[in-house]
């Protein structure tokens, strides 16, 4: 039975269904990351204090970011793995082609990434109520968040994880072209990590680029569009490795 006989969106449907249920471990992990997070959140973001004769005063900062970015991680590594070998290997239970395998992966990452941003937006609910438990509640200064304000956070944060998957993913891609790449491409990554550290350099202004948006409208656009590049990169990379 060739792919043409069967249709593409059905077979694309039926992988995403599949890779939903094969991959629980993707989501145990993230469960694990934001735990830990969680964890190292109650201990405080950030701390500040001050001193005199007679009083000396100190105060803790508490913030879910610190899961959020530990889950943004997660999302990175996760479209990486996606990559791999083995979770290729995995489409070929199907009538299958290059195509219907990269939608599949690009459904389950957008899916794993809402679902981390929604979790890792809750996570801050949890913590004010681990803060209650583990601190005297009289030397507890509580900031109103709006529902407003936690629907904006998650759509930003679920951003933020899809942009790192994608990046994570075409990575992932691209080093399966040579096995000389899984070398070269890191290095050339934190290079430009370590070397592009100051304001002129090329990692400080990619991140700049996003983190510095102030208006919301024009982040999601430019995280939107930077994500479907990066994808359709994949795509067309992907087409080029051997047939299995």
């Amino acid at each position: 039975m060739y792919l043409t006989e069967a249709n593409v969106a059905d077979i694309t449907k039926k992988q995403y269904k599949y890779k939903m249920n094969a991959y629980l471990n993707a989501f145990t992990a993230m469960i694990a990351v934001q735990i830990a997070a969680l964890s190292l959140s109650l201990l405080g973001v950030g701390s500040m204090g001050s001193h005199s004769e007679n009083i000396s005063l100190s105060a803790k900062l508490f913030s879910s970011n610190l899961v959020i970015g530990f889950t943004m991680i997660w999302g990175l590594y996760i479209g990486v793995t996606m990559t791999t070998r083995v979770y290729r290997n995995c489409d070929f239970t199907f009538v299958t082609n290059r195509l219907t395998s990269n939608v599949s992966n690009i459904l389950f990452l957008i899916t794993a990434s809402v679902i981390g941003g929604v979790t890792s937006m809750l996570s801050g609910m949890l913590l004010r109520v681990g803060m209650f438990f583990y601190y005297d509640q009289q030397f507890i200064i509580n900031e109103v968040i709006t529902l407003g304000q936690l629907f904006v956070g998650t759509i930003v944060a679920i951003l933020y994880i899809v942009l790192l998957a994608s990046v994570g993913y075409f990575v992932g891609t691209l080093s399966q072209l040579h096995s000389m790449i899984k070398i070269v491409l890191p290095i050339l990554i934190f290079g430009a990590l370590f070397f592009g550290a100051g304001n002129d350099g090329i990692a400080t202004a990619t991140i700049q680029f996003f983190i510095g948006e102030t208006t919301l409208y024009l982040f999601i656009v430019k995280v939107i569009l930077t994500s479907i590049a990066l994808f359709i990169a994949s795509l067309f990379v992907s087409n080029r490795l051997e047939v299995r």
